[in-house]
């Protein structure tokens, strides 16, 4: 082995080891999936009294059926829009015992649909109206005619529309959520596309929590 190729074989392996390196990154990426799905106990509820109903002694009897169940998403949100039927599925079987509260992260392109699903949400049929402004949303198309109508009510001009909409931002940046869709069920959030077992187990939980405190004398 000449003297030359002795001096270069220290950079030949440190090649070689950086292209390994590199080679099992990309592979570990490629083999993630498209939206990652990260559970935590929030640790700041307080900061956001719609997000979570505290149980104390004296109401503690009367919440332990009313679990709160929060969702932030926006309509642009291609992952939002994934996880809008396992949210309907698992919110069509809980919601007697859940009090929902939707949250939108309005941008420009979807300012219009949050604005609508705002002054909408208690419709009867409010999962078929969010699928159309996913859909229009995404689609870059214009709003179907019956949802346009829905425009034309009081409630979307109305200036405390607006304000809602802000405080939903805000309340989003001050809880430190990583991204949508969120869903906080009672305290535990869960960020990205869920599963049925992972909110049914989030459910259970904090269900049983509330079940064990003592009675409200």
């Amino acid at each position: 082995m000449s003297t030359a190729t002795r001096r270069s074989l220290p950079w030949i392996l440190i090649t070689v080891a950086a292209a390994f390196v590199m080679f099992r990154s990309i592979l570990k990426a490629s083999r993630q999936p498209e939206t990652v799905v990260s559970v935590s106990h929030h640790p700041k509820p307080e900061r956001f009294r719609r997000a979570s109903i505290e149980c104390t002694a004296a109401n503690c009897g009367q919440l332990v059926d009313r679990l709160p169940i929060v969702i932030f998403t926006d309509f642009n949100c291609a992952f939002c829009m994934q996880a809008e039927p396992v949210f309907e599925e698992f919110l069509t079987r809980r919601f007697k015992k859940g009090e929902v509260h939707w949250r939108y992260l309005a941008s420009a392109v979807s300012q219009d649909a949050a604005t609508i699903a705002l002054c909408n949400e208690n419709r009867a049929d409010v999962f078929d109206l969010r699928s159309d402004l996913f859909n229009s949303v995404r689609g870059r198309r214009d709003l179907p005619k019956w949802v346009q109508s829905l425009k034309e009510d009081k409630c979307t001009a109305s200036k405390a529309t607006v304000d809602d909409l802000n405080k939903d931002r805000r309340d989003f940046s001050a809880l430190e959520i990583p991204g949508v869709p969120a869903i906080l069920v009672g305290k535990t959030l869960i960020v990205g596309v869920p599963t049925q077992r992972l909110l049914d187990s989030a459910y259970t939980a904090d269900m049983e929590s509330r079940s064990a405190l003592p009675p409200a004398r």
